[in-house]
């Protein structure tokens, strides 16, 4: 048989033709996507012909429905951003415990629990580690009651110290701090400064160029002090009172404190600029909070909010928080948009550290 001869123009037509086909299917699809972010029911995200698509909008309708039995048809890493998200969203606790991985657990229960300011949120924290939960709650609400949910020891006096440590900043009395444990014991005093550290407060309230790096280092070689000896430092430093510092029984820990309100005490007139290139100098782990803790500082002896601003959404409330207890005004506490945290800020403010009421 004779060999069929080519037919360029005939080939020509069929290329075109497939390629249509191929754009005319994506289009579909996209289409089909785009659809199916808009009000979908699950039946049409699972059968969505693009895996990506019926993730979205799986994603989009868990949310949109704030039903967190959708997110278990996500992948692992998804379903885990997913369920955590809702309970955010929600407020719900509960939905943490569906979150695969102890440490993220622990996250979304601790932001949970610090929005409701419920401790019963505390119990779906992983198997024995609570702990953070309950301290984080007693602290910011001078409640030394929830800390004897703590079943480990030095779990619970670490929880009793810092909020004896915070009833005593916020009244910056130093006669407050002599409840407080003088156990000498390294891990309970690094649990100490923890369970204040994750409740707000800020080791660098004031004019201190180098503090927050300084005491880190001290706290990292030194393991003879107290929770004792933490708060008369603590609060010497936020009172700006040296004689505070002869408390410290530790002799090391005594001299950096006397030192610390030293350097913190201008002479003159404050170059924050120059503070944050100083801040350029210290160990590379510590430059972010260094950096922080100096605009922190600028915007409370500034009386600055425009800086509090411009912090992250926890770095701003504490910003405001250190400018009403500062100056005992509790106007600061309107610029926190959320209604828990601004309840927190007033409440704060009218806290009578002599009654506990």
């Amino acid at each position: 048989m004779k060999a069929a001869m080519a037919n360029p123009e005939r080939e020509r037509r069929d290329r075109i033709l497939i390629y249509a086909v191929v754009v005319a299917i994506v289009i579909v699809a996209a289409l089909a996507s785009f659809g199916l972010r808009r009000g979908s029911t699950l039946q049409q995200c699972l059968g969505a012909a693009i895996t990506q698509s019926k993730y979205e909008c799986l994603n989009q309708l868990a949310m949109a429905t704030d039903n967190a039995s959708i997110c278990g048809y996500l992948p692992s890493g998804s379903a885990n951003g997913c369920y955590g998200a809702i309970a955010e969203k929600t407020l719900n606790a509960g939905t943490c415990s569906k979150i695969s991985g102890a440490q993220n657990q622990s996250t979304c229960v601790l932001f949970v629990a610090n929005a409701t300011a419920d401790a019963s949120d505390c119990s779906y924290m992983p198997s024995g580690s609570s702990a953070p939960c309950y301290s984080l709650l007693a602290v910011k609400q001078y409640n030394q009651t929830l800390c004897a949910d703590i079943a480990s020891t030095t779990g619970s006096q670490a929880c009793d110290a810092a909020v004896q440590t915070n009833q005593a900043l916020l009244g910056e009395d130093a006669a407050l701090c002599d409840v407080v444990t003088n156990r000498t014991n390294a891990t309970l005093s690094e649990m100490v400064l923890a369970n204040l550290s994750s409740s707000g407060y800020s080791y660098d309230t004031s004019l201190s160029i180098k503090s927050v790096a300084e005491f880190a280092a001290l706290r990292a070689n030194q393991s003879a002090f107290s929770p004792r000896d933490v708060c008369y430092t603590l609060v010497a430093y936020a009172a700006q009172n040296t004689s505070d510092c002869s408390l410290v029984s530790n002799g090391n820990l005594g001299d950096y404190c006397a030192g610390l309100i030293s350097k913190a005490t201008p002479t003159g007139p404050v170059n924050y600029t120059q503070l944050l290139d100083e801040c350029s100098q210290v160990s590379s782990q510590y430059q972010s909070i260094c950096r922080t803790g100096t605009l922190l500082g600028e915007a409370v002896n500034t009386k600055n909010i425009a800086i509090c601003a411009e912090f992250n959404t926890s770095e701003s409330y504490q910003c405001y928080y250190s400018l009403a207890y500062r100056y005992k005004n509790a106007t600061y506490c309107s610029y926190i948009t959320n209604s828990i945290e601004n309840s927190a800020c007033v409440e704060g403010m009218n806290f009578n550290v002599t009654t506990g009421s």
